[in-house]
C-alpha cells in the first residue's frame, strides 16, 4: 500500500507528488502552507487517504521503478559513451548485452 505524501515546491518533489492526487503540495519554507497541507490531509475521509496513497505508489511504480530509471540514464549516456551508437535500436541492443543486469 502507498502513502499520501505531504511536500513542498522543490525540484524532485514537484515531479513525483501531484498535488490533491498523490499528496499535497505545499509553498517552500511557509510554515502557514505546510500546516495547511496538514489540515487538509486530517480532515480528509480515510477512504480518499487511501486513494491518494495508491494513487503515488502506481505513479512510482510506472514512473521510477529501478529498471525504468536505470534505462531512462543509459539512454542518455550510451550514445555519449560508445560514440557510434546512434540509432534507438542500437541502444537497445548495447542496453540488453552489456550495461543492463
Amino acid at each position: 500500500m502507498g502513502r499520501p505524501v505531504i511536500t513542498v515546491d522543490t525540484a524532485g518533489c514537484r515531479d513525483v507528488v501531484e498535488d490533491c492526487i498523490t499528496g499535497f503540495v505545499c509553498i517552500p519554507k511557509n510554515t502557514d502552507s505546510l500546516a495547511e497541507g496538514m489540515c487538509r490531509f486530517l480532515a480528509m475521509p480515510s477512504e480518499e487517504r487511501v486513494r491518494m496513497g495508491l494513487n503515488g505508489r502506481q505513479k512510482v511504480e510506472t514512473e521510477y521503478d529501478e529498471k525504468i530509471v536505470i534505462e531512462a540514464y543509459w539512454r542518455e549516456l550510451a550514445p555519449i559513451l560508445a560514440g557510434s551508437i546512434t540509432s534507438e535500436r542500437n541502444v537497445d541492443l548495447a542496453l540488453k548485452a552489456k550495461w543492463i543486469t
